[in-house]
C-alpha cells in the first residue's frame, strides 16, 4: 500500500517539498499527516478524504449535512465517544453496524466499539467537518429529545414530589440535603432514561452495579435473563443511589448495611411501582429496582397458561371451605402471580379476606393486606438483651401476624411466604381449624413441598390433614414471533442438555429465534409458564402418613395425571412455543 504523500504527490495535489515540511513538522507535534496538510492550506479537505478512500479501499460517504438518524442507531456510539474520535453511526443491519469516520486508521477504536455493540463493524469516511457537524446536531437533538419524552413520561413535578416530600405533602428532608440533591439534574435525568428504557423493554428488575473501581454497569433482567445496558463513570454512584434513596425514603448516611424501599411514578398516564433494594459492596452501594407494572400481570387464573386439568384441580381445591394451598418455586418464578390470581378467584363480599405480606405487592380492592417488615440485624444492632427483647416483642412476623389474623374472624388468608416453623405450624392449624389458607414456599418442585414442610418442623400427621393442593411453576421463555426459524438438534447437544432422543422422539420440527431488532437480539420475546399441579388426595396422604420418598410421591403424583414440569416443556416444543435449550435450562436435574 503507497503512503498517503506518495499519493497526494501522484495525483498533482500537493509537492514533494510540502511534502516533507509536514513530515518535519509531524515529528514535532505527533499529528495526522492529513490534518497537517489541510491546516497549512497545501489541500482541501475533501480532496484528502476521496484520496485516504482510494489508499485504504474504504468507501467514501459524501454528504451528512442534513441526514437524519434514528435514535436506536446513534445510542450505538455514545456521545462523548462520537464527539472525541469524528465517529458517526449510520445504519444497522442484523448483526452489522456501518459507521463513518474522519479517520479509519484508527484500529483500536473500532475494536472497542466492536467489544462494546458485539456488533460487525463497516467502516466509511467521511469529511472530518461535516462529521463533527453532523454529531453535534444529530446527539444534541437526541438528548433534548430524550429530556423532553422523559419529562412528558414520567412528569418533572411528580418526580421532584416523590423525592422530597411526603404522603402529606411535608418535606423529608433539610434545605440543604434537597439542594444537594435537586441541583443535579442531569442525575435525576439519567435515573429516569434507566427507568424509561426499563419499561420500553419490558424488563421486570433494572440492575445498578459497580464491579470495579472504574465502572458502573446497568443491565435489565428481561424474560428472566439479564442483559448488559450500558456502562458508566464509577464517579456517578454516589449521585445515584442518593437520589434513589431520597425517592425510595431511605437512610442517606446508611451506606453500610442494606436498606429496602418503594416509590412510584406516573408513566403513560398510569401509576407504576418500583421496590429498591440497596445493598453496601466493596466498590460502593449496588441497587436492584423491581419494577411492578400491573398492567403487564395478568392476575386471572384462565390466563397463567393452566392446562384444562390443572386449572380443574386448583379450582376445586379454593372452593373448598378450608384447608391449605401451597405454590412452590424458585425466586422470580411468578409465585407472587398465582397467589394473587388464586385471591381474585376466591374474593367476594361474603367473606372476610386477609393477607399478611413482605412486602404487599400490588393493593387489592375489598382485601385487608397486611405489609410487615423484618429487618432484624438493622434493629439490633449494638443493643442491650434487654434492648433486643423489647423490640423483637413489637416487631411484626409472618407468625405474629398470623396469630393477630385468627382473632379477626377471617374465612380466608393468604400468607406471602412459610419461612420457618413456626409460621408453617399457625398456618396449618389455621387451615385444620376452618380457614381457606394460601401461601407459597421455597421449593423446586410440587413434591417436595412435603419434604420441605417436615424439615422446617411440621408435623407429618398435620401436613397430611392440612394440604389440599400443592402448586409448583417455573417461568421459561417463549421464542421471538418475528425470528423464529426451524431448528435440528445434534446427538451432542442433545447429550450435553442431558435429553434422550427417545424423549423427543414424537416432535417432528424444532424452532429457535434467531435474533432480530423485535427481540434485541436474544430470540426471546416474552415468558410462560410450566406448572406441576399436585393434589392431595386420599391415597396423597396415606403416603404423607407412611413418610415415604419424594420419589414415591412424585410417582403417585404422575399416576394419578400430574404433568411433571419437564413433560410440560416438551409439549411447549412440540407446540413450537419454546426452545428445546429452554427447557433443558429450567429443568436441569429433574
Amino acid at each position: 500500500m503507497k503512503r498517503l504523500g506518495e499519493l497526494l504527490i501522484e495525483k498533482g495535489l500537493i509537492t514533494k517539498v510540502q511534502l516533507d515540511e509536514a513530515l518535519a513538522e509531524q515529528k514535532n507535534s505527533g499529528d495526522f499527516l492529513g490534518t497537517i496538510f489541510i491546516n497549512k492550506g497545501y489541500i482541501k479537505e475533501d480532496n484528502l478524504v476521496m484520496v485516504i478512500s482510494e489508499q485504504l479501499n474504504i468507501p467514501y460517504f459524501p454528504d451528512v449535512k442534513d441526514m437524519e438518524i434514528e435514535d436506536d442507531i446513534l445510542e450505538k456510539v455514545p456521545g462523548d465517544i462520537a464527539q472525541r474520535e469524528l465517529i458517526l453511526p449510520l445504519e444497522l443491519l442484523g448483526d452489522s453496524l456501518t459507521i463513518l469516520m474522519g479517520n479509519p486508521m484508527k484500529s483500536t477504536v473500532i475494536e472497542d466499539l466492536k467489544m462494546r455493540t458485539g456488533l460487525k463493524i463497516n467502516v466509511m469516511i467521511g469529511i472530518p467537518s461535516e462529521i463533527k457537524a453532523a454529531v453535534e446536531r444529530l446527539y444534541k437533538n437526541r438528548m433534548a429529545k430524550n429530556d423532553a419524552d422523559i419529562s412528558e413520561m414520567l412528569g418533572d413535578e411528580t418526580m421532584i414530589e416523590a423525592d422530597i416530600l411526603d404522603e402529606k405533602g411535608e418535606t423529608k428532608l433539610s434545605e440543604d440535603e434537597i439542594l444537594k440533591v435537586t441541583e443535579d439534574k442531569n442525575i435525576k435525568n439519567l435515573i429516569n432514561l434507566f427507568i424509561v428504557k426499563g419499561l420500553g423493554k419490558r424488563a421486570s428488575d433494572i440492575h445498578i452495579e459497580p464491579f470495579d473501581d472504574k465502572m458502573i454497569r446497568i443491565r435489565y433482567r428481561i424474560d428472566s435473563v439479564l442483559y448488559e445496558e450500558k456502562k458508566y463513570p464509577i464517579s456517578l454512584l454516589k449521585k445515584i443511589i442518593a437520589v434513589l434513596k431520597i425517592k425510595a425514603g431511605l437512610k442517606l448516611d446508611q451506606t453500610r448495611k442494606p436498606q429496602n424501599g418503594r416509590f412510584s411514578l406516573v408513566y403513560q398516564n398510569r401509576r407504576i411501582e418500583f421496590r429498591l433494594s440497596v445493598l453496601p459492596t466493596v466498590y460502593g452501594e449496588r441497587a436492584e429496582i423491581r419494577i411492578m407494572d400491573k398492567r403487564r400481570i395478568k392476575l386471572n387464573l384462565d390466563n397463567l397458561g393452566f392446562n384444562k386439568r390443572d386449572i380443574r384441580v386448583i379450582k376445586e381445591s379454593l372452593a373448598k371451605p378450608w384447608g391449605m394451598i401451597l405454590v412452590a418455586g424458585p425466586t422470580g418464578s411468578g409465585k407472587t402471580t398465582t397467589l394473587y390470581s388464586m385471591m381474585n378467584e376466591i374474593f367476594d363480599d361474603d367473606s372476610n379476606i386477609m393477607t399478611v405480606e413482605e412486602p404487599v405487592e400490588f393493593n387489592m380492592s375489598g382485601i385487608n393486606q397486611v405489609n410487615i417488615k423484618i429487618n432484624e440485624e438493622d434493629e439490633l444492632a449494638g443493643k442491650t438483651e434487654a434492648q433486643k427483647k423489647k423490640i423483637l416483642a413489637t416487631q411484626m412476623t409472618f407468625a405474629k401476624a398470623l396469630k393477630a389474623f385468627l382473632r379477626q374472624d377471617p374465612d380466608k388468608i393468604m400468607v406471602g411466604e412459610i419461612r420457618d416453623g413456626i409460621t408453617a405450624d399457625i398456618a396449618i392449624r389455621a387451615a385444620l381449624t376452618g380457614h381457606m389458607v394460601i401461601s407459597s414456599l421455597h421449593t423446586n418442585d410440587a413434591p417436595s413441598v412435603v419434604t420441605r414442610l417436615m424439615n422446617i418442623g411440621a408435623p407429618y400427621f398435620l401436613i397430611s390433614a392440612s394440604l389440599t393442593c400443592v402448586v409448583a411453576q417455573k417461568l421459561i421463555r417463549k421464542i421471538c414471533p418475528k425470528c423464529k426459524k426451524e431448528t435440528k438438534y445434534s446427538n451432542e447437544e442433545l447429550e450435553k442438555m442431558d435429553i434422550e432422543r427417545d424423549a423427543i422422539s414424537d416432535i417432528e420440527h424444532f424452532y429457535k429465534g434467531t435474533g432480530c431488532k423485535h427481540c434485541a437480539g436474544t430470540g426471546y420475546y416474552e415468558r410462560t409458564a410450566l406448572f406441576e399441579v399436585m393434589p392431595i388426595t386420599r391415597v396423597m396422604q396415606e403416603l404423607i402418613m407412611q413418610q415415604v420418598s419424594i420419589k414415591e410421591i412424585r410417582l403417585q403424583a404422575i399416576k394419578e395425571g400430574m404433568m411433571s414440569l419437564r413433560k410440560q416443556g416438551l409439549l411447549k416444543v412440540k407446540e413450537g412455543v419454546t426452545t428445546l435449550d429452554e427447557v433443558a435450562r429450567a429443568t436441569a436435574g429433574m
